[in-house]
């Protein structure tokens, strides 16, 4: 039998076939604009997870798994040209399903979940992709409103350093996100390169989604 984590690692090996390759030899690649840049926000790790691994649904040294729905998010990594970046290093991090941070500033009265890591750091394959096993971040209160689920990105290549929020399309919370009002102001455009979008379930029933992050030009 396999493990999960062999599991995991063939199920992100068969997904990212859904995010598409890098130009054919020969073939010029479409420019792209830059993914929105969003803050920071209070919550970065001090201190990151001794997993190696792209899954955050575990913890190293400690059985069990995290609460919530379990999804997997995979993406690449591209340039303003549209090529994909090889080796570009990533750094992410979010709240657990109840919506609260792994972080010592985070004192919402929601429990931690010692099961979820909550922040990772990857790099990029030949093809700029990246994935990661982790769980749907819960909503929570923030100044002004709602905060819809999302997921903090800070993403470098060579000529290019973004940091932003990726957020999942069609959840009912986006339309009142306070971080999201400008984008909500200028259309439904805006706000599209945040947005993860569906693509389709694997074949344990785990939700896959699909997001690719454009640096900008140097």
């Amino acid at each position: 039998m396999l493990t999960s984590r062999r599991q995991f690692q063939l199920q992100a090996a068969a997904g990212l076939a859904l995010l598409g390759t890098a130009p054919a030899h020969g073939q010029p690649a479409a420019a792209r604009p830059a993914t929105p840049p969003l803050t920071e926000g209070p919550f970065k790790p001090r201190q990151w997870p001794r997993d190696t691994d792209a899954d955050l649904t575990t913890r190293l040294g400690q059985p069990g798994r995290a609460r919530g729905t379990v999804i997997l998010v995979q993406g690449r990594v591209l340039g303003p040209d549209g090529r994909p970046l090889a080796g570009a290093r990533i750094e992410l991090w979010q709240a657990n399903a109840a919506g609260r941070y792994n972080h010592p500033a985070d004192r919402v009265n929601q429990p931690l979940d010692p099961h979820f890591d909550g922040a990772a750091r990857l790099v990029t394959d030949a093809n700029g992709a990246w994935s990661v096993r982790t769980v749907m971040p819960g909503p929570y209160s923030a100044a002004g409103g709602v905060r819809a689920p999302h997921i903090h990105v800070e993403a470098r290549g060579d000529r290019g350093r973004l940091t932003t929020q990726m957020l999942f399309e069609g959840d009912r919370h986006n339309a009142a996100d306070p971080l999201l009002r400008r984008f909500h102001a200028a259309g439904p455009r805006a706000l599209a390169p945040l947005l993860a979008r569906r693509a389709g379930t694997s074949a344990d029933g785990i939700a896959r989604y699909s997001w690719d992050l454009v640096l900008p030009g140097s």
